[in-house]
């Protein structure tokens, strides 16, 4: 009896253990092997590795210079790209202007070669120089266009705008002056105290209230050498702060000034040691109002 009892328990030892050996074996990890190829496709990534996502290529920063010019003017305007991807073809970098049905028209080749307006070779920015004369007020469109190896289709660049405004020449002031469409112009000269005072004013009606800009030029009566020394208070008038600049390549005085009229901000601009052009512009306007009175004070011209 003791006897069987001992081979029973041997039998059901040897059943357990071939049990627990053919459980692991199904559930342990299978390899890839040449029976078993991973499919096509598929990547087999093993848990110490990891995706690193790398931009493809692109056109970076396109800018036109200048940004605005004048209508029935023949003006060189500077237009670069930087392009940075080393699988850009330096030959196949191109200047679209969009035309207002849709379509575009190729105006030439932006180069990275030290010639046409390019600066520095090979520094990844790529440069043409475009001569524009348009009849009307308005703006251009233009793009930048690259061809990339391994792309089939050419890449595009953001837009670039040039802003095409009126040019006023005011030869007896000896300086002229770029102003928007939207903008009316008056012109008058004056004597004040046995000074001759030339005066335009630019006027620009809108449902928020006029905006305006008074362009004068002064004959100084004793000659300065600085901006710094001009004394603009007349005892009416309250000077909240003043900066000096440049404007147009003179020295000038920048002041924003409260009077009995209301804030306003005025530039003066020291043409010469005789003769001073001054700008006279409302502060209370908006954003959108101050970076226009901003570009019509920076495109004035001596």
């Amino acid at each position: 009896m003791k006897k069987l009892i001992a081979i029973s328990i041997i039998v059901l030892a040897l059943a357990l253990g071939t049990a627990i050996w053919l459980n692991a074996r199904n559930t342990a990890p299978k390899s890839n092997s040449a029976s078993s190829p991973p499919k096509p496709g598929l990547t087999t990534v093993t848990p110490d590795e990891s995706f690193v996502l790398t931009p493809g290529p692109m056109i970076g920063t396109t800018t036109a210079n200048p940004s605005i010019i004048a209508v029935n003017t023949p003006t060189a305007v500077t237009v670069t790209s930087v392009i940075t991807d080393p699988s850009v073809i330096p030959t196949g970098v191109n200047l679209l202007r969009l035309n207002a049905n849709g379509t575009s028209t190729v105006l030439g080749q932006l180069k990275d070669d030290g010639t046409n307006g390019d600066v520095v070779a090979g520094d990844k920015t790529f440069t043409i120089v475009k001569t524009f004369n348009e009849p009307a007020t308005g703006e251009i469109k233009l793009q930048g266009s690259a061809a990339f190896r391994g792309l089939l289709k050419r890449l595009v660049s953001g837009l670039v705008m040039i802003q095409l405004w009126h040019l006023v020449d005011n030869s007896n002031a000896g300086y002229s002056i770029l102003f928007p469409p939207g903008f009316e112009l008056s012109h008058t000269t004056s004597i004040s105290h046995g000074t001759p005072i030339d005066e335009m004013v630019l006027s620009s009606p809108t449902a928020s209230g006029e905006t305006s800009v008074r362009i004068l030029s002064v004959e100084l009566p004793t000659p300065i050498n600085s901006a710094a020394d001009l004394d603009i208070n007349n005892g009416s008038i309250k000077i909240i702060s003043q900066s000096l600049s440049f404007i147009a390549g003179r020295e000038s005085l920048i002041s924003e000034i409260l009077s009995p009229g209301g804030a306003f901000i005025q530039y003066d601009i020291l043409k010469d040691s005789t003769h001073l052009i001054e700008i006279i512009v409302g502060s209370d306007i908006d954003a959108t109002k101050k970076a226009i009175i901003g570009n019509i004070v920076a495109s004035i011209k001596f």
